[in-house]
């Protein structure tokens, strides 16, 4: 059986050219299959880098807000301590100079209870908050 010219002329200028076929398609197959697969890995490497960035970033943010919000109430509590302080003085004072009503001893009485219970509450509470703070 004869050959078409073409086919001869080109079976002797590429020889192996089913080799080199074959073989193309072989890489080819290989390559369509990396490269989505390491562009999936690099996109979700990225996606997690962003999420730990911003979990980072929001956890500074509520650091900086609870210390802001300790700071006012400590301000507003020394602030309401004092101003009750006065009023506690005043009653001390009367006191020296006469006897106190029974109205007035339980004023002095309960502002000096409330005073005490709501240091000891307020400083729980920070204390408690920058506890948590600390340990994450």
């Amino acid at each position: 059986e004869t050959k078409p010219v073409e086919e001869i002329t080109a079976n002797a200028a590429f020889p192996d050219s089913n080799f080199i076929l074959t073989k193309g398609t072989i890489f080819i197959a290989v390559l369509s299959v990396i490269i989505p697969s390491l562009a999936l890995i690099l996109l979700l490497g990225a996606l997690l880098y962003a999420s730990w960035c911003s979990v980072g970033g929001l956890r500074r943010r509520v650091e900086k807000e609870v210390r802001e919000a300790n700071s006012v109430i400590e301000r507003a509590f020394l602030l309401l301590k004092s101003d009750l302080q006065v009023d506690v003085e005043t009653l001390k004072k009367a006191n020296v100079k006469r006897k106190l009503t029974r109205e007035e001893a339980k004023i002095l009485k309960r502002l000096q209870k409330n005073l005490d219970e709501a240091e000891k509450v307020i400083s729980k509470e920070v204390n408690d908050i920058e506890d948590e703070l600390a340990a994450k």
